[in-house]
């Protein structure tokens, strides 16, 4: 090709050569280029995985910038000859500078879409997504600066240095924070807690508004906001009543006094559970209630009646209603639920 335009151009083809192939490389950005991107996308929407669709998009997304600066760095190092040496090495270094910034981005867009799915599949990983997404992005940021005073052939051990120092200072100093967020991201991948879950942690219980990268937020019973950092929660014995489902146990101590008939004491038990249930929807209807006579008192004989509660935060209402019913019953029955009796012996001391 040299040959043919030295025959045509002459002394000027050393000029012509490099505007060919920079029109060659501009064609095969605006042409060829959306051709292999629409292949690529069409590529990665005949898999069921939507992963692949994430790289391809990206790629196509920078492949027209990639074949423009790939196209002028080749006219650069084999077609500039009347460009000195010392001037084609600082466009070659330009180059390689935006290629590398566009790589960070292109590796930041791929993140910040891979976290969007990742947040679409798991509600958990969702309250993480934004911090993590930062974080990432930074580091990306921070790479990409290093690479291109790398490019510029400026010492990058001493800054290196730093950075290790200043990390080390900033997890020193960030060390509750960090610990916080790292105890969210345990909680998001081992989900023992899920918003709208009625749990307790330590002497804290409620409904589970917002599980956040670096604190737990609970409504409890008295309409009031209890904010739990992560580090304590993931620390800490959690009760969750929600899980593995909302059905759980009530269970109402009853005492009745010794002269009362335990076996009818627990017939009429088991009678005011069984009408509660069909009467309550708040109780779950398919399972049935049970009565446990459990033992001696002090002054009572000792029963528990036990029924299912299809939601354990309305146990308190549940609890007081079933209370009425177990009362005006054993009234009715002639049923005593005895006082305390302590039997008290007087020594006589002047004896």
């Amino acid at each position: 090709m040299r040959k043919l335009l030295e025959e045509t151009f002459g002394t000027y083809a050393i000029y012509v050569e490099p505007i060919i192939y920079f029109v060659l490389v501009v064609f095969a950005a605006y042409v060829v280029s959306p051709i292999v991107g629409k292949s690529l996308r069409r590529l990665g929407e005949k898999t069921s995985l939507k992963y692949d669709d994430v790289i391809y998009g990206v790629i196509s997304k920078f492949l027209k910038l990639w074949v423009i600066l790939g196209g002028c760095y080749f006219i650069v190092v084999n077609q500039l000859e009347f460009v000195a040496n010392e001037r084609q090495i600082q466009i070659q270094g330009l180059i390689k500078i935006i290629f590398t910034l566009s790589l960070v981005f292109a590796a930041s867009h791929a993140s910040a879409l891979f976290f969007s799915l990742l947040g679409e599949k798991s509600v958990a990983f969702k309250t993480v997504e934004a911090p993590v997404r930062f974080v990432i992005r930074i580091f990306l940021i921070v790479i990409g600066i290093l690479l291109v005073l790398h490019s510029l052939h400026v010492e990058i051990t001493p800054i290196l240095g730093a950075l290790g120092i200043g990390g080390l200072a900033g997890a020193l100093a960030l060390q509750d924070t960090l610990a916080n967020f790292f105890a969210g991201l345990h909680l998001a991948a081992d989900r023992p807690i899920r918003v709208g879950d009625f749990i307790r942690v330590g002497e804290h219980e409620g409904f589970v508004e917002e599980v956040g990268w670096r604190s737990t937020r609970i409504k409890t019973i008295q309409n009031t906001l209890v904010v739990i950092p992560n580090s304590l929660v993931s620390q800490s014995s959690i009760i969750n009543y929600s899980l593995p489902e909302p059905t759980t146990a009530l269970v109402i101590p009853v005492g009745v006094s010794y002269s009362s008939d335990s076996r009818k004491v627990e017939s009429i038990l088991h009678d005011v559970l069984a009408k509660a249930i069909n009467e309550l929807p708040e109780l779950e209807s398919t399972l049935p209630p049970k009565v446990r006579f459990t033992g001696f008192g002090d002054s009572s004989l000792n029963f528990l009646a036990i029924c299912f509660i299809k939601n354990f935060a309305k146990r308190g209402r549940i609890t007081t209603e079933l209370c009425h019913r177990i009362f005006e019953r054993f009234g009715k029955e002639g049923i005593e639920i005895p006082f305390p009796i302590r039997t008290v012996y007087m020594k006589n001391i002047n004896a």
